[in-house]
């Protein structure tokens, strides 16, 4: 298993919280950016998320004026981030320079995540990890 876990999660996880924000009826976004290598042109490989000085190719949710991020620590930041959608950390892109939609294994995966989390084997999964980093 990579480390950390979330490590080339970004879409699935992503998509994953698309669909909880719709269930609670909050519209949310799946957004991506992917740098370009051009050293004649900087500006253009300023997308993704920027962590330690690099751009990385990254996907995460805009959602009521909101970046929600639910896995930057694969970029060694904290695992959950929620910030204002302006924050400079982010720059989605679109064509060669966003990541490609979401192919059909990662909609089947997160079926799969979402039938065992509104079933409660997810919840119940979670809220143990949570009581555990807790105490």
């Amino acid at each position: 298993m990579p480390s950390p876990p979330s490590r080339y999660t970004c879409v699935r996880s992503g998509l994953f919280v698309v669909r909880l924000l719709a269930e609670q009826g909050i519209v949310g976004v799946l957004r991506s950016g992917v740098p370009l290598a051009d050293e004649r042109e900087p500006a253009s490989a300023s997308f993704g998320f920027r962590a330690a000085g690099e751009w990385e190719s990254h996907a995460w949710v805009e959602a009521g004026g909101f970046v929600i991020d639910i896995t930057a620590d694969q970029f060694g930041d904290a695992p959950v981030i929620v910030l204002p959608v302006h924050d400079r950390r982010y720059a989605s892109g679109e064509g060669s320079t966003a990541l490609p939609a979401p192919g059909p294994k990662s909609v089947e995966a997160v079926d799969i995540v979402w039938q065992a989390w509104t079933c409660g084997t997810g919840r119940e999964h979670f809220a143990s990890l949570s009581r555990a980093t807790d105490s």
